[in-house]
């Protein structure tokens, strides 16, 4: 807050480094490593500790969650470098999305500030841009394949959603919803595990589930819970300096 938008830590930054390694548990262990080493660093500002962080905030690597840092608006110059933003996820969620309606650029920004506020103080302003894409109001096509329902029909086959039990950015409780409104036509298998979807913390009983469906075509008779087969917070194996948090 002294120094503004230009301090090389920020809480914008640490939260937004959080948010993004919250889909790979299997990156907590250097995580905390990181975190521990930016605070020593900032405790003793003469330690070898502040070069390490500045070089590591400085790297490429470390540019997916930087983008979310205050920037001086200012107009491209002719020469810029810079790479140029990516559409490719708006092209397709925003494709698919429900038809804009009325709703405003102001109606999104409402719900902006609603989330930011009320539903996630802490992640919502630096996740907000990456989950909720508020391009879609205006993207001028819907795609011409978009299935707009209705959603509880029997399906031809069954189908398989897998959720886990503590995923950052599609709760449990958003699979449990698609599976209900199939009916009988869709099986659940609630994963306790963090990350985002149930690879990034295997579990053996997932897996054999997976292979049953794609080879066998043969689904559990009701909803299974599985347990994840992976530990968190591993022995960091050389992950001895904030180098390690951009593994």
């Amino acid at each position: 807050q002294e120094v503004g938008p230009s301090a090389l830590l920020s809480s914008s930054i640490v939260r937004a480094l959080v948010f993004n390694r919250m889909y790979r548990p299997q990156l907590w262990t250097s995580l905390s490593q990181g975190l521990y080493e930016i605070k020593a660093a900032l405790d003793n500002p003469a330690s070898l500790n502040v070069t390490q962080a500045k070089r590591w905030l400085q790297s490429p690597e470390s540019v997916d969650f930087r983008d979310n840092r205050h920037k001086p608006r200012q107009e491209p110059a002719s020469n810029q470098t810079t790479v140029a933003y990516a559409y490719d996820f708006e092209a397709i969620a925003c494709g698919d999305a429900q038809d804009a309606g009325n709703a405003t650029t102001k109606d999104v920004f409402d719900i902006v500030v609603n989330v930011t506020h009320r539903v996630s103080p802490t992640f919502g302003p630096v996740g907000m841009e990456r989950l909720s894409r508020p391009f879609c109001h205006r993207w001028p096509v819907r795609a011409v394949e978009r299935y707009t329902g209705p959603w509880n029909k029997t399906l031809s086959n069954p189908i398989l959603v897998i959720g886990n039990e503590a995923d950052p950015v599609t709760p449990y409780i958003n699979a449990k919803s698609v599976a209900d409104a199939f009916g009988n036509s869709a099986i659940v298998i609630e994963q306790g595990g963090y990350g985002h979807v149930s690879r990034r913390m295997p579990s053996n009983c997932t897996i054999a589930v997976i292979q049953k469906y794609l080879i066998h075509n043969e689904l559990p008779k009701k909803d299974k819970f599985c347990k994840t087969s992976t530990k968190l917070f591993v022995d960091p194996l050389g992950a001895n300096s904030t180098s390690g948090v951009v593994q």
